[in-house]
């Protein structure tokens, strides 16, 4: 059975208990907020750091396959104008036209 607060003082003792919890809680809230705050930007920095870092990777691998495919472009290339070159200082020119014609396939009656 509830029988009151017993004396002045023991109610001034809970009165301010109470109000040093309420400080620490909206101090405590405070410093969560900050803290979030904080690693918001440390997330977002390194996404960003993330994100500028696998460009750059990317801009290498492209560069390196674009040279890639000039060397594969250019090495056959290199190889047909040498055989037909020197066919035409050899003098041999039966198989010029034929060397670039793709066959056709026969049709069976």
């Amino acid at each position: 059975m509830y029988r009151g607060w017993g004396s002045k003082a023991a109610w001034k003792r809970l009165r301010h208990r109470m109000h040093a919890q309420r400080l620490q809680k909206a101090h405590l809230e405070a410093k969560r907020a900050a803290a979030a705050a904080v690693r918001a930007v440390e997330a977002a920095a390194a996404a960003k750091f993330q994100s500028r870092f696998k460009g750059w990777l990317w801009r290498i691998k492209l560069r390196n396959m674009k040279a890639g495919a000039l060397v594969i472009q250019a090495r056959p290339r290199a190889l047909f104008q040498r055989a037909h070159y020197s066919r035409i200082a050899t003098g041999d020119r039966s198989m010029s036209v034929a060397f670039h014609r793709v066959p056709q396939p026969q049709r069976v009656p």
